[in-house]
């Protein structure tokens, strides 16, 4: 492959799913370095570091931790980290902090135990995929199998599948390992921490689908900065009706920072300004008419300077 442009000197498998999920996301995370000031990111960091505390501490000695000194380090951790959160999406400190806490007792009580012993945990990488360089980190690592921590705030079991995810293909191919899984974490209906463990096989055909993906996701990129152009994605505003909010959305349609503001115009117009306003102040039925008539739309390209 010819050389590509890319913002940062490498790829990861969240700059590919932003790209896929919507390109403006990637522009701004990956071009402009826009850092997210939600609670989420901050929440799963400080989850995973908690359980990396306990796997690491499991790998010297074979055993896990008491629950209470997991939980203890997650609140130390918090009390911390709450300092960056600018945004708490209506949720209250205190809550969040206990919520944590639940989620790392459950995950001890009821997941820990069926883990077989750790050999490695946030192992870094990095790979060469068709010219493309890739780095990431791994949760934790067996002898047999290679595990990602999923945490999330809401209700209702995360949608990850398994069988297809390509961070777990990548971890795969990097570390030479068939088995891959998910330690799941997220809110049940009756709002307690829930979880399970998912595993699955990789294989050849699952190679060669990261392996293609990686190579569209850095084309694109190369392509769509020669155009002067990262277009939203309409789908992915479409979550916010159903109580997703992406982070960068009132960024995003307030104007800031938009490499093409001539396509965005057009958007603009059909929308008839419901999205100049919050959400919130836009009952459902207007906001489906407006996002299936942006559907509709056919995004059109024209040449303006970036800012690098």
């Amino acid at each position: 492959m010819s050389e590509l442009w890319l913002p940062k000197p490498h790829l990861s498998i969240s700059q590919i799913k932003s790209m896929e999920f919507c390109e403006r996301k990637y522009y701004f995370q990956s071009v402009e370095g826009v850092k997210s000031d939600g609670i989420a990111p901050v929440f799963g960091g400080i989850a995973h570091a908690a359980l990396e505390f306990n796997y690491a501490n499991k790998i010297t000695t074979g055993h896990d931790l008491p629950v209470s000194v997991v939980q203890k380090h997650f609140r130390d951790n918090f009390l911390i980290k709450q300092k960056e959160v600018t945004d708490w999406e209506g949720r209250n400190p205190a809550d969040v902090l206990k919520l944590g806490e639940a989620f790392v007792a459950f995950h001890m009580l009821h997941m820990a135990l069926t883990i077989p012993q750790p050999t490695a945990v946030e192992q870094s990488f990095e790979t060469i995929i068709n010219g493309v360089k890739l780095v990431g980190f791994a949760d934790l690592l067996t002898d047999s199998t290679v595990y990602d921590h999923k945490f999330s705030m809401t209700p209702g079991k995360q949608k990850l599948n398994v069988d297809t995810d390509m961070q777990l293909s990548l971890y795969a191919k990097v570390f030479n390992k068939e088995k891959v899984g998910f330690n799941l974490h997220w809110l049940g209906d009756n709002g307690k921490p829930a979880g399970t463990t998912v595993t699955s096989i990789r294989g050849l055909d699952d190679f060669k689908k990261l392996d293609e993906a990686v190579t569209a996701c850095a084309t694109k990129i190369d392509a769509n900065k020669n155009k002067g152009d990262f277009p939203k994605t309409a789908f992915a505003c479409k979550g916010k009706k159903s109580g997703w909010v992406c982070e960068f959305y009132d960024l995003c349609w307030s104007g800031h920072k938009v490499p093409n503001k001539a396509t965005d115009e057009r958007v603009w117009n059909t929308l008839n300004g419901f999205e100049k306003r919050r959400p919130a102040d836009v009952d459902n039925a207007d906001k489906d008419k407006v996002f299936d008539d942006l559907l509709k739309i056919e995004t059109t390209y024209e040449t303006v300077e970036l800012p690098f």
